[in-house]
């Protein structure tokens, strides 16, 4: 499997097998035995690759859709939480002085959210970034809302098999 997928990922970069092994530091013969199938990457490669191409190592070895890791309300707010902050220090240094949560959220980002619990989340932190970012609050009372924030939902996301039990 990972093999046709290395494949594929070489034929839509237009390189060939000397090519693309040169870019991920391998010997010719070595990528050859990868795509044929005839010996497993190593982890370091996949990493390499992953990065170098642009790919998820879930996609690249087929486990896309299985599990998410995301089982608590406290493992959302985690990722979410990433993604916050990724796109804050991006801004933070691609724009001196732009905080995104000036204007609408709609103008900047859309997480789309069917669950009341993370949505309310989202609109708490946002409120709490935009204070601390006017010094209303200082960074220890920022953590301290956050970590009391992760440590309240601590618990199972609900999980819901009748569309009509949604909450919306």
């Amino acid at each position: 499997m990972i093999n046709e997928k290395l494949k594929e990922i070489r034929e839509k970069s237009g390189l060939s097998q000397v090519d693309f092994a040169n870019r991920l530091g391998l010997s010719p013969s070595t990528y050859g035995f990868y795509e044929r199938g005839e010996q497993q990457m190593r982890a370091d490669t996949i990493v390499k690759l992953c990065n170098e191409f642009n790919v998820s190592a879930d996609w690249l070895l087929g486990t896309e859709g299985t599990d998410t890791g995301i089982e608590t309300y406290k493992d959302a707010i985690l990722l979410l939480d990433k993604l916050f902050d990724a796109f804050v220090y991006q801004t933070d240094s691609e724009w001196p002085g732009f905080h995104p949560f000036e204007r609408p959220i709609t103008d900047v980002a859309c997480i789309v959210l069917h669950d009341a619990t993370l949505s309310e989340y989202i609109d708490g932190r946002g409120k709490m970034d935009n204070l601390l970012a006017e010094g209303t609050i200082d960074k220890t009372t920022f953590e301290t809302w956050l970590n009391g924030k992760k440590a309240e939902l601590d618990t199972k996301i609900t999980e819901y098999t009748n569309p009509d039990d949604l909450p919306f």
